[in-house]
């Protein structure tokens, strides 16, 4: 499932689910609820983000490029694929309940989340194949690499 580009108000919902899930679990983002707090209409949440898969897919790919957003850089590719495995573990440990629902398969696909994720961990990969390419070329070795 992608996540098509939201209006400011498709932003605003997102936003505002995303706070309720964080402050109040998954359960309480009902559609009602989102709605209420973010004070529009239930038929703008359907027009502007989609139904609730969607909007849950939306608000996870938004806290997953929040969190990344606060995640440090590293020169060394091989710490650069630590940190990004440990950032997948540590984003579903912070948001446990959104991470077991958009990580399930609806309709074939993965979710928007979980294909960003994949691409973040092959883009790390790939910098560590490069490196390890050119390290090999000119005869040096990572220690950690062994």
């Amino acid at each position: 499932m992608t996540t098509p580009p939201h209006s400011a108000l498709g932003a605003h919902i997102i936003a505002t689910t995303a706070k309720i899930i964080s402050e109040e679990g998954i359960g309480a983002a009902t559609v009602r609820a989102v709605a209420k707090s973010a004070g529009v209409q239930a038929p703008q949440i359907y027009h502007h983000v989609g139904n609730m898969d969607e909007l849950l897919d939306s608000v996870a790919t938004h806290l997953w490029a929040a969190f990344r957003t606060a995640q440090g850089k590293t020169a060394n590719p091989v710490h650069g694929l630590y940190d990004a495995i440990e950032a997948l573990i540590a984003f579903g440990i912070r948001h446990p309940e959104l991470y077991l629902r958009t990580s399930m398969p609806r309709n074939g696909e993965v979710s928007g989340l979980w294909k960003l994720q994949i691409d973040y961990l092959r883009e790390r990969v790939q910098q560590v194949a490069k490196s390890r390419s050119e390290e090999r070329r000119v005869g040096k070795e990572c220690p950690r690499c062994v």
